[in-house]
């Protein structure tokens, strides 16, 4: 587990010890994990913008497509700048709260 979670936060390497090490009938404890997930979050600075990593490398295969299509050259390797939130803002302080993410996504 060391070895797998190098370079990522400890947190990662204690969710999957603590999985790993569950009974095959134990059910997890959920609210536990998500907490382990919820501090990288909010340690990293991440904004909840509902964006994820496979939606915007879909998004971005589809702008290509379209583009190439029409005859344009649209290949890059930066994010365009509405999905630069996805990644760490140290400066941002306007994070959403738990409670906020939860009656957007509607749970």
């Amino acid at each position: 587990v060391r070895e797998l979670c190098k370079g990522l936060p400890p947190e990662f390497g204690t969710l999957l010890s603590y999985t790993r090490n569950l009974k095959f009938d134990e059910t997890p404890n959920y609210n536990y994990c998500r907490k382990l997930l919820r501090e990288v979050f909010e340690q990293g600075s991440y904004t909840l913008d509902y964006l994820y990593d496979w939606t915007i490398k879909q998004n971005e295969g589809q702008a290509a497509n379209s583009s190439s299509s029409r005859g344009g050259a649209a290949e890059g390797g930066e994010p365009s700048a509405q999905h630069a939130s996805t990644r760490p803002n140290a400066g941002d302080s306007t994070e959403a709260s738990g409670a906020d993410a939860r009656a957007k996504a509607g749970q």
